[in-house]
Formats: C-alpha cells, sequence, structure tokens
C-alpha cells in the first residue's frame, strides 16, 4: 500500500515540482518507506511508499519501464505477480526487480487494458506513456484501493486520498451540500463517486480512464459482478477458492497478522493463514474483547486450534475524543458510527507490534448474507418465488428463535412485498418523495433549507430480494463506506490490509449461487457455515449471534457530552447553515439523561462539524 498522485496540466505547461511535493507529503503516512517524483512535458507523478513486497532499492517508484517509455505509480498489491511473472517471462520480458509493480507495468504493455482481467488484488495506479502521452488509471474490481480526481480549465489531479487534493494549493473547492445532507438525514456515505467537496470525484470501482495527449478522456468498466445463476452450491469449491485467497495473500517480505473479532469471517481467515503456516511460525491475533460484548469464549477456542498469538487491544475509555479526532484528520470524510475508533486502535496496535500487513474479513457479509437485515430480502426472494411452504416454515424457525409470530412475520413479508412492488412505479415514486421531503423540513436538527440540497428520489436500500440486496450491498451501500473507512484507519498507521473474501474468484462464484441457499431459518451465512464444517472451531461455526467488533455506541456519546456540548455551541458550527443548535443541545441533555436515545444524529452533527474543520484547517 502507498500513496500516488499525479498532475496533467491542458496547456501543455510543466505541472508545479511544489504542488506535487504538496500532494506527496500530505500523504507520507501511506508510504513512510520512500517517496518519488517524476515530470514529463505536461505530466506529473508523485509517490509514496510502503514497502511490502521487494523491500530493496529495486522496487522504487515513480518506476520506467526497460525501454524507459512507460512510467507508473501504483498503490496496492497484485497478489497472483509470481504466476503472471512467470507467464511474462515466457513471453520474452526480463525482469530487475522482484516487485509486483514491474509485473504490473510489463502486464499493462503486453496486454493494454486487457490485463486488468488478470489481475487478482487490489489496485490503483496511473501509468504514463511518454511517446503518446497518454496517462491510463485504473481502480481494482471492488474499490478496495481509493483513486479521487478533479478537473479544472487548466488540469487534473490525481490522488489516493481527497485531503490530498485539498492540500496541493492548486484549487480550494466549496463543500457540496448535497453529500452532507445525504448523510445527515439518511446516514449515506460513499454510496456513489462523489465526496464532500464539489469536483473531487472518485474514479469508480472496476473502470479505467485515459487521457490521451489531446486531453480526451475516454473511460470504462472492465468488470462487475456475475449475472450467472448456478442451483447448487459446491462447498469444497468454495473452500478451494477461499484458501488459495488466503495463500496468495500471505505473499509478503514483513511480518503478516489478523484481526479477530470471535466471529466466522476472521475465524475462517486465521484458521486458514495457520493451517498454512503451521505452528513452527505463529501467527499474530489482534482482537478488541469488549467487557460489554463478550467474545472470549469464541477467540479462545480459535486460539487453541491455531497456536496463535492473542494480542489483546485495551481501549482507554477517557482517551477515546481524542482517538477520534485523530482519526477522522485521516478518514477523508464522516464515520458512520463511534465503532470505527475500534479499527484505529487495532492498526496502531499491530504497527506497535512490528506488523506491515493484515488479513482480515471485510466483504464477507456483504457477499454471503451476514446482516440481520437480509432476512427479510430472503423472504421477499421466497414469496416472489412462491415457495409459500418454505416461507411458512422459514418464518416459523425465525420467529421461534426470535420469539415472534410466525402470522406477525407473514403480514411483514406481503406488506413489505406491497411496497416494493409500488416502489416500482414512477407515480408512487414521485409521491413518496414530495412525502418524506415535507417530513425533513420539519426534523428537529437540521435547517429546513438543507433538504433542496437532497435527490430528488433516494433510492431505498433492499428493497427487492435477497440477490439484489447483496449486489447493492457491494457496489453500493456499505461495502465502498467500510472498504474506506480500513483503508484510512490502516494507512494512518502505514499499515496493509488484505482481504481475503473480497477475491474476485470467490465473490464471482457465491454471487452465482441462488440467494434463497444463503439463509436458512435464523441462520445467517450458511454457505459459509458449511464451507468451514470440520475446519474451524464448531462452537463459532454454530454461533447464530452476530457481533464484529462491538461497541457500545451511545455510552460513549454520553461520556463525550462536554466536549460535543462545546462543539454544538461553536461559531462555526452554528454558522453552517446545516443545524438547529437549540434542538441538538436539548437532544444532547436528553440523550445523557436517559430521556431519549439520539445518539445517531448528535454523532452525525459532530462528525460533519469535526470533519470540516480538519479539511478547512489543512488546506
Amino acid at each position: 500500500m502507498c500513496g500516488i498522485a499525479a498532475i496533467i496540466r491542458f496547456d501543455h505547461c510543466p505541472p508545479s515540482r511544489d504542488a506535487l511535493h504538496r500532494l506527496s507529503d500530505s500523504m507520507r503516512h501511506r508510504g513512510p518507506d520512500d517517496e518519488g517524483l517524476f515530470v514529463h512535458e505536461n505530466v506529473g507523478l508523485a509517490f509514496r511508499r510502503l514497502s511490502i513486497i521487494d523491500l530493496s532499492r529495486s522496487g522504487h517508484q515513480p518506476m520506467e519501464s526497460d525501454s524507459g517509455r512507460f512510467v507508473i505509480v501504483f498503490n496496492g498489491e497484485i497478489f497472483n505477480y509470481l504466476e503472471l511473472r512467470a507467464e511474462l517471462e515466457a513471453l520474452g520480458y526480463k525482469f530487475r526487480s522482484n516487485s509486483d509493480t514491474e509485473v504490473l507495468l510489463n502486464a499493462y504493455i503486453e496486454w493494454d487494458v486487457a490485463c486488468l482481467d488478470k489481475f487478482n488484488g487490489m489496485w490503483a495506479f496511473a501509468i504514463l506513456d511518454k511517446h503518446t502521452g497518454r496517462f491510463f488509471c485504473a481502480r481494482d474490481r471492488f474499490g478496495v484501493k481509493p483513486l479521487y480526481y478533479l478537473r479544472t480549465a487548466k488540469c487534473m489531479v490525481f490522488a489516493s486520498e481527497v485531503a490530498a487534493i485539498l492540500r496541493s494549493g492548486i484549487v480550494r473547492p466549496a463543500v457540496d451540500r448535497s453529500t452532507v445532507a445525504q448523510y445527515l438525514f439518511f446516514g449515506d456515505l460513499d454510496c456513489g463517486e462523489g465526496t464532500f467537496y464539489e469536483g473531487i470525484t472518485a474514479v469508480a470501482p472496476g473502470t479505467w480512464m485515459s487521457i490521451d495527449g489531446g486531453g480526451r478522456i475516454r473511460s470504462g468498466a472492465y468488470w462487475k459482478l456475475p449475472d450467472d445463476v448456478a442451483a447448487k452450491p459446491d462447498f469444497d469449491e468454495l473452500y478451494e477458492l477461499f484458501h488459495d485467497g488466503v495463500k496468495i495473500r500471505l505473499r509478503s517480505d514483513v511480518p503478516v497478522g489478523v484481526f479477530l473479532s470471535g466471529g466466522l469471517d476472521s475465524t475462517s481467515i486465521l484458521c486458514a493463514a495457520a493451517r498454512q503456516l503451521g505452528r513452527d511460525a505463529p501467527i499474530s491475533a489482534f482482537a478488541f474483547m469488549s467487557p460489554d460484548y463478550d467474545e472470549s469464549r469464541y477467540i479462545a477456542d480459535t486460539i487453541a486450534q491455531t497456536g496463535a498469538e492473542l494480542v489483546r487491544l485495551d481501549v482507554d475509555s477517557s482517551k477515546l475524543w481524542d482517538e477520534l479526532t485523530r482519526m477522522v484528520e485521516y478518514q477523508d470524510g464522516p464515520v458512520h458510527t463511534p465503532s470505527a475508533l475500534i479499527g484505529f486502535c487495532l492498526c496502531r496496535l499491530a504497527a506497535s507490534r512490528g506488523i506491515k500487513v493484515i488479513l482480515n474479513g471485510q466483504g464477507a457479509d456483504e457477499t454471503l448474507a451476514g446482516y440481520p437485515n437480509y432476512f427479510a430480502n430472503y423472504w421477499q426472494s421466497l414469496l416472489g418465488g412462491l415457495q409459500f411452504l418454505k416461507l411458512l416454515a422459514q418464518l416459523e424457525d425465525y420467529g421461534g428463535q426470535h420469539h415472534i409470530r410466525t402470522m406477525l412475520l407473514l403480514r411483514r413479508v406481503i406488506a413489505r412485498f406491497v411496497k416494493v412492488k409500488l416502489n416500482r412505479v414512477y407515480a408512487y415514486q414521485w409521491v413518496a418523495a414530495m412525502h418524506h421531503r415535507r417530513s425533513f423540513r420539519a426534523h428537529p436538527f437540521y435547517d429546513p433549507a438543507l433538504v433542496d440540497s437532497l435527490p430528488h428520489f433516494h433510492a431505498c436500500a433492499g428493497n427487492g430480494g435477497l440477490d439484489e440486496a447483496l449486489r447493492r450491498s457491494v457496489t453500493i451501500s456499505p461495502l465502498p463506506l467500510y472498504l474506506r473507512v480500513e483503508d484510512r484507519n490502516s494507512m494512518a498507521h502505514s499499515i496493509e490490509v488484505r482481504l481475503p473474501f473480497l477475491d474476485y474468484r470467490l465473490v464471482s462464484a457465491v454471487m452465482r449461487i441462488a440467494d434463497v441457499r444463503k439463509l436458512e431459518g435464523f441462520w445467517n451465512k450458511i454457505l459459509l457455515r458449511e464451507t468451514m464444517r470440520g475446519r474451524i472451531p464448531e462452537s463459532v461455526r454454530v454461533r447464530p449471534d452476530k457481533m464484529g467488533f462491538a461497541t457500545p455506541d451511545a455510552k460513549w456519546i454520553r461520556s463525550w457530552a462536554g466536549e460535543i456540548e462545546a462543539i454544538f455551541r461553536s461559531r462555526t458550527f452554528a454558522e453552517r447553515g446545516f443545524f438547529n443548535v437549540p434542538n441538538l443541545l436539548a437532544a444532547l441533555r436528553d440523550h445523557v439523561n436517559g430521556v431519549r436515545e439520539c445518539h445517531e444524529d448528535i454523532f452525525r452533527a459532530v462528525q460533519v462539524e469535526q470533519y470540516l474543520r480538519i479539511a478547512e484547517r489543512t488546506s
């Protein structure tokens, strides 16, 4: 993992080296091991390196091809680089380094855009062809690695972080009120290519962009989730794909660790990694064991099976506000809940132990149906498929576990089915949108004028069946948000996080399985539970609850009441024009006194102000 940046001038003047240095310096945390600049005619490239594979100077970037024609800056990892290197060597390519960067560069030279289909990894890279002036960039299939750009009349600026563009000094964009409004009213973050600043846009996951010598821009998509659906899962095939995904993500010239929550995802990763490394090379497992949500039993069983070294994260609640402030400095935007703090603190703990690479379970919930809300989508799939008897049996099992009457659940399913159908009618959408806009104008915490910045229609999450909900989770929300939060949390401490569950081969195989096979009764993640039978501790495999790194958010908000009140009473907060300050202060008092739970709205308001203050101070 690294930080990359580029400036392309449309007037054919050389880009400012000072601006390139500012871009690079603002991303020092992403790459403290090395740095480099390259300027050719109207294009400049900047790079910050976090050395993971081939720690020598041979991996220095910007890296030029043997001929000197092509130059690359690359953030990420190509996990199948050894196999691709062998393929390229058979075609006559020679290599000066052992880095995956050189493999990527030669793959582009050989296959052009088609090279993207061959990569298994996470990446954001840019390549300059000095002969033609063509600038080419691309982002990995799921958007694990970030890349943003800003276009003005005179130039385009690219960078791994929004903050780098803001600090470049090239332009000072205005706050995007629509993005602010969607976060405050709906909690939406990273649901598209927009950011909290007008004109700064993300390169979409699974896409490429090229700019020729004349400044003409072309772009295209090279990958999407598969549409074909198979009838029956092959659990042995799924495990082989998962096992190989972990195997190639263990390729590293620096120490590797695992984040362990006690749930299915992280336990599966640790057990697979330990099986491959053996007990002679125990892996470090970093865990947050909250006293409010005890998962110690499951973690203990996993440690006993794997022989991993357990490293506990102890959180000092008196310092959490300061931690939150530090985290927001790196985040490129607000976060969803205070639970993001745990990832930030875990990354710092891993870095303090000399770990530079972490395996984590992001992507499993969104592809394998891990969230509780997916059951409602699953029932819609059964009802839509006219599987009435199975639907009743599933509702009975679910209701028995959660103490809910079957007929009550059935009425909810039918009501939701009707609403789904109505939501597909334009006239109903229009009426519903007008109703929502009127209700939002009466929102107690936000200025009524902010409603005018909302999109006319707001898509509701998970309106259809389970397959639709999973695809939306991967491509729109919540996975893109979680990937951004994890990237910034890890890069703040110069750590690379790798995600075996987002190996595109595994994701493709899972998405081809019929959605009605992914949940059963009150059990989530049926595919993963069956795939891991006999391979992880049985206590974890059959646990029905889901916690992840659970945190007591409402309790934390109460403990921060003094700091939050100071923000709400500040002049800058009042002058934003977003908030109803008296009502927010009253809500904070009520929350502290236990009168009503308002921690979500309070946290969103605080996050907007914290982020904008930091962005304004540093730009």
